[in-house]
């Protein structure tokens, strides 16, 4: 079996999601005007919404399938470990602003204020 180092492992992870996170947040318009945040606990997210009141939600995940053939193995590093991490981080954002869009359609749906294109709006 061979020997397991938790610090180098966790210092290699941190440093992948960091680059993962930043390379999503520069791909993506969205991630970059909302400021997220971290709950550590439940399963659920409440807010106040004008015009509907308290608003209780579930969270949304964001998976990405990562495969890694044996034969990769080797080259995964330098330039092709950030290629790999780049992809990740674009999927990643892909996914963000694809739920951001599609909650913002629902919000201003429900509450009525959903502007229309103007081809498709009324003339006045």
């Amino acid at each position: 079996m061979l020997p397991d180092f938790p610090e180098t492992r966790l210092e290699y992870d941190q440093m992948i999601g960091h680059r993962i996170y930043m390379r999503a947040r520069e791909s993506s318009v969205v991630s970059q005007l909302i400021k997220g945040i971290t709950q550590h606990e439940g399963g659920s997210h409440a807010y106040h919404q004008e015009g509907t009141g308290t608003v209780t939600e579930g969270y949304q995940s964001v998976r990405i399938e990562i495969s890694i053939k044996p034969d990769e193995v080797p080259s995964l590093v330098g330039d092709n470990l950030l290629k790999k991490l780049d992809s990740i981080a674009e999927e990643k954002a892909r996914q963000l602003s694809a739920m951001f869009y599609q909650k913002m359609d629902e919000v201003t749906e429900k509450t009525g204020t959903r502007a229309l294109p103007k081809a498709l709006s009324r003339p006045r």
